[in-house]
């Protein structure tokens, strides 16, 4: 993975007052079923390939005249060195919010990834309230659905345990012995990308 220089950005994008980084996050967490960063590098590579998502970029300052752009496939080495990784990511509606991954190092579980916009963008775009009720629907569904589409993207070239999407979801609450993946997406509030031999299901909340 290297670094482009500010001539050489593939195409302008837009800077980010600093309170449209603030938290919490809405998320799309990966679990991998494996002790090894090997897919998560092969994952992250293939996330931020995803048409809506441009990046990844090496710091959080995304002024098109300064921003560093990391191109190339990203390596283990590159998720010690700098795992946290920026970019710009365009919603469904055409809205543009800043975006960042992050590698999960194992903690007795297994490796995964967060792909996050923060909530201070999305406040900004959608005037929400906290904490999160049932108004947050007339938004907070097209964020589901195309971070879910983000999850099926990535998972075509390297699948994955299983995947949650919500404001900070945990990925402990569900895997592939539940019984009813689709309650406990109604109960909790997290809509869930879990597989079953070999194929992706999606369970919205």
């Amino acid at each position: 993975m290297r670094e482009d220089s500010p001539s050489n950005r593939p195409q302008p994008m837009t800077s980010f007052a600093p309170d449209q980084w603030s938290p919490p996050f809405y998320e799309l967490r990966v679990e991998f079923d494996s002790q090894s960063p090997t897919p998560v590098a092969r994952a992250l590579t293939r996330l931020w390939s995803h048409p809506s998502v441009h990046g990844p970029y090496s710091g959080q300052d995304l002024d098109r005249s300064t921003r560093q752009r990391v191109k190339g496939d990203i390596t283990e080495r590159d998720l010690v060195d700098a795992g946290h990784l920026f970019g710009v990511a365009t919603l469904r509606d055409g809205h543009r919010v800043p975006s960042g991954s992050i590698m999960h190092l194992p903690d007795d579980r297994d490796y995964g990834l967060t792909f996050y916009v923060p909530c201070g963008a999305l406040h900004r775009l959608y005037n929400f309230r906290y904490p999160p009720d049932h108004s947050w629907r007339r938004w907070s569904d097209q964020i589901d659905e195309w971070l879910a589409d983000i999850g099926r993207w990535v998972y075509e070239a390297v699948p994955f345990a299983l995947g949650v999407i919500g404001v900070e979801p945990e990925t402990d609450l569900v895997d592939a012995s539940t019984p009813d993946v689709r309650r406990v997406a109604k109960d909790v509030g997290i809509a869930i990308l879990l597989p079953v031999s070999g194929r992706l299901h999606w369970h919205p909340r």
